[in-house]
């Protein structure tokens, strides 16, 4: 028997099945689609947590999910192109739900699925990063122990790739500009949300007080998700630099950084915006 991990990173390769239908408009954005699939996942196996889920008023959602990777809407759907979608899990519950579905189920390679009311078959399927440098699994325990009981002291620079629009909100407003302490902030906020062993709060003081902006490239994106819902966001890449050397708070910053790989860095994460992972 697999055992079920914490945290699952999932990119599935597409291929749709349809045909082009000019009188149907197709998604400005498919986040809500591939929302929509995860949470019919849940509901199939508990739909006391897909209703709690859904009705949650605030906080941080225990799985993230993609856009349609790949998908240009000037273009439209070809069957000649492959697409792909990414879902995360953040706890070992959801990865419950969602793990059976992906050797001989719902979400195994070969399977068709529905985004959208559009038809689209499942090429491959990967969670264990052979493939994909965006697919992995891991626990909490093991992201921390991986930098908090190194031998050798952490680097001074830690740096981010955001690949969908990333916001946050912050004095009521949201921003699209992906400051250190905006993305520390809600990264300590998922991690302490889920994670048997949480991170002390004084995190966010080193980080506003220690770290500084060494190099970015970075642009903006609107996204709209619904008649009336619409999101700008910051695409590209940020590094950061420790300006005063703590290798304990450093180690816990390493950690929070690979973590974005699962828990996806500012608002509506579940939606497809703040698709990020750590590099260098």
């Amino acid at each position: 028997m697999i055992e079920v991990p914490e945290l699952l990173s999932v990119v599935f390769t597409l291929r749709y099945k349809g045909e082009e239908d000019p009188d149907r408009p197709l998604p400005h954005w498919w986040g809500k689609a591939v929302h929509a699939l995860v949470l019919d996942i849940i509901n199939q196996a508990s739909p006391e947590k897909a209703e709690e889920i859904h009705d949650a008023p605030s906080g941080p959602p225990p799985f993230t999910a993609s856009t349609l990777i790949g998908y240009r809407r000037d273009y439209g759907l070809s069957k000649d192109e492959e697409y792909r979608v990414r879902v995360t899990t953040l706890n070992q519950e959801v990865s419950g739900y969602l793990l059976p579905e992906l050797g001989g189920g719902r979400l195994s390679a070969g399977a068709d699925l529905t985004l959208d009311y559009l038809p689209f078959r499942i090429e491959t399927v990967d969670w264990q990063g052979d493939v994909h440098p965006w697919a992995g699994s891991a626990t909490y325990q093991a992201l921390g122990a991986k930098w908090l009981s190194a031998e050798e002291n952490p680097p001074r620079r830690v740096g981010f790739t955001f690949t969908s629009p990333t916001c946050f909100k912050s004095g009521g407003k949201y921003t699209p500009i992906p400051t250190a302490s905006l993305i520390f902030h809600s990264l300590l906020l998922q991690w302490n949300e889920y994670a048997p062993i949480t991170f002390p709060e004084d995190v966010r003081r080193y980080v506003e007080e220690c770290l500084s902006l060494r190099r970015y490239k970075l642009s903006s994106r609107k996204v709209t998700l619904g008649k009336k819902f619409h999101r700008t966001g910051g695409v590209g890449k940020v590094t950061f630099v420790a300006t005063h050397f703590d290798r304990y708070w450093l180690s816990v910053l390493h950690a929070l950084a690979e973590y974005s790989l699962f828990a996806g860095v500012g608002k509506s994460t579940a939606l497809g915006l703040g698709q990020a992972r750590k590099i260098g």
